[in-house]
């Protein structure tokens, strides 16, 4: 293999990354730890070192980034400073440069051939049509999960796959599903790919400058106990990892796969909160012992339907799903019309004759939704509801369960707010909290179900031997 002619040599954290050509190595550090250099230097390397495939074409190297800015400015930077450090012109290394047009993305083109077009991580399409040999993600925590497999899969002609993801781990949440082994749906990313995770302190970087570092920990350790492990320590704050500040107990609920007892597969209960454009409509499925089965997450933006036939399609969706799981009760959310459609809803199954009961809390009371979130903290930190990942009966495939890091990041970034004595709980600006409602309704309507009731037993000494025998038949 070729050896690049630069000055830029690696500090003795970053070497492991480059000691291998081929596979997805996924870089988790925190702010100033080097990531980005890696990035930079990696891809750089590829663009020397396999600049023509198999059939003499050039090949091409696609950049994705949290959106066009982040691609075509600061990961471009990136790869022009790498160039001038090499023992090369930077005008014999990178001969044109295009800005985003009508017609096609910010472009590098090469002076061996290659040419390296930016995307944007927000946009799951956009690199559809685009085919590449090597991808380079950076800030890859806060673009969609689906835009980076998209991105991978422009791979799918490269003569192997040559991917490198950087990252903070503050965003979204799908990095912390792929490394943790728990969530089944990344198990064949990581079986059929050489998969590698680094992870990275900013203090390990030796030119971070040790009173900027100090100044930094502080004003992290201020803002919330756990901030520090998340954005220095380069920790996903909210997994057990780094627990942090939490506004409301919820990282014991998020247990990974878990095994089930005979019967327990079944529902007892689902959780709905409503939504149309802005929210989402979100059920959850819940057992006897409070283990979330199932996850649905919707709003109109996804689903094919008219305005108008919008809301009778969220109540066949909600039947379907609570007969699905063998639910006899929907915990349904009043607030913003709900009442509205618990009528409906009632009057549906009534005509399906179908006996599932509809209990209506209306969380724009006083209190109320603020009384729920507590009581579902309160179950969590009590081991008493808990959301795994997966979940199996004994000799059956496992059954994975949707969303779920989608629920653990609103919690995350719950805010609390305080009304005089009066807590309340919200989510940030363009935030949502709708997994936590609905869990939370799903956990009253287990709290607050009727117990069944059991046949009174005499103690023996008060039955007669008449029905001693007949009782032991």
């Amino acid at each position: 293999m070729r050896v690049l002619p630069t000055k830029w040599r690696p500090q003795q954290h970053q070497e492991p990354v480059l000691g291998h050509d081929t596979g997805v190595d996924i870089l988790v550090g925190g702010v100033g730890s080097g990531k980005s250099d890696v990035g930079a230097f990696k891809f750089l390397r590829w663009v020397f070192q396999h600049p023509r495939r198999k059939d003499g074409r050039p090949t091409q190297g696609l950049i994705l980034g949290k959106d066009f800015r982040n691609a075509g400015d600061s990961q471009f930077l990136k790869l022009r400073e790498q160039v001038a450090r090499l023992d090369l012109p930077a005008g014999r290394v990178i001969v044109k440069e295009l800005g985003p047009g009508l017609d096609h993305p910010p472009t590098l083109f090469f002076s061996n051939g290659v040419r390296v077009c930016a995307f944007t991580g927000k946009d799951t399409n956009a690199t559809r049509s685009y085919e590449a040999d090597f991808l380079w993600a950076d800030e890859a925590e806060e673009m969609d999960a689906l835009s980076f497999v998209t991105a991978l899969g422009r791979l799918r002609s490269a003569e192997a796959v040559r991917a490198i993801a950087t990252s903070n781990p503050a965003g979204g949440g799908w990095i912390y599903p792929m490394l943790a082994g728990d969530y089944p749906e990344w198990d064949e990313i990581r079986e059929a790919n050489d998969v590698r995770f680094f992870r990275w302190a900013s203090r390990q970087n030796k030119f971070n400058d040790p009173k900027v570092m100090r100044t930094l920990r502080a004003a992290y350790r201020a803002t919330s106990p756990g901030l520090e492990l998340q954005e220095l320590g380069g920790r996903f704050l909210g997994t057990a990892e780094a627990p942090g500040s939490q506004i409301l107990q919820y990282v014991r609920a998020f247990v990974g796969k878990v095994a089930l007892k005979p019967g327990r597969e079944r529902a007892v209960v689902v959780g709905a909160d409503l939504g149309k454009s802005e929210d989402f409509v979100w059920l959850t499925a819940a057992n006897v012992a409070g283990v979330v089965l199932a996850q649905d997450r919707f709003n109109m933006t996804e689903v094919d339907v008219s305005e108008d036939a919008y809301w009778p399609f969220v109540a066949d969706r909600l039947i379907q799903f609570a007969v699905t799981w063998g639910a006899s009760r929907i915990n349904l959310d009043l607030a913003r019309g709900g009442d509205q459609f618990a009528a409906m809803l009632r009057g549906i199954l009534q005509a399906r004759k179908i006996a599932i009961e509809v209990v209506g809390v209306d969380t724009s009371s006083p209190g109320k939704r603020t009384d729920l979130l507590e009581a579902l903290s309160m179950a969590i930190g009590m081991g008493r509801w808990t959301v795994p990942t997966a979940w199996e009966l004994e000799g059956q495939s496992a059954v994975s369960v949707a969303h779920v890091e989608t629920l653990r990041v609103e919690f995350k970034r719950l805010q609390k707010r305080m009304h005089g004595s009066q807590a309340r709980y919200a989510h940030p600006t363009g935030g949502h909290d709708d997994g936590i409602v609905s869990n939370a309704l799903a956990w009253n309507g287990l709290a607050t179900r009727p117990t069944p009731q059991r046949p009174r037993v005499m103690p023996a000494s008060k039955v007669s031997p008449q029905r001693r025998i007949r009782r032991s038949y």
